[in-house]
């Protein structure tokens, strides 16, 4: 989604230049060695478009079964809000795990959070998959 939005991914690499103190002629390799939990921590607008992107095009991992849509509920307009279609990172509210136990599976089950704690931290470094 980042890629998708031009003004989005100039905030985001500014961040991360920022974040990893590197700039635009850095490698890839510099890059890598400079991602590190503090690093990350200090990455709030990137990890604001993550998520917004995980509620978008959440997760899922094959072979379970799924208890609610979270595809179609990180779209409902009455827990999002009008534009709840649109990719927006500075969406009030798009850092929640979860909007209330009424409207989505409560945040409490760890099992969850592991899954979207690996989700997101693959989405960050790159990793296509990773075992929970």
């Amino acid at each position: 989604m980042i890629c998708k939005h031009p003004d989005i991914q100039e905030k985001t690499a500014k961040e991360v230049m920022e974040a990893t103190q590197l700039n635009h002629n850095s490698s890839i390799e510099e890059l890598a060695s400079n991602i590190t939990e503090k690093t990350l921590e200090k990455m709030q607008y990137l990890h604001a478009a993550l998520t917004e992107t995980l509620r978008l095009y959440p997760a899922i991992p094959k072979g379970q079964s799924v208890t609610y849509l979270p595809y179609a509920m990180g779209r409902m307009k009455y827990l999002w809000g009008y534009d709840a279609e649109e990719f927006r990172p500075e969406r009030d509210g798009s850092m929640k795990v979860a909007v209330s136990s009424e409207k989505a599976l409560s945040s409490s089950q760890p099992s969850r959070l592991v899954r979207e704690s690996v989700s997101e931290r693959n989405l960050l470094t790159g990793r296509r998959r990773s075992s929970v």
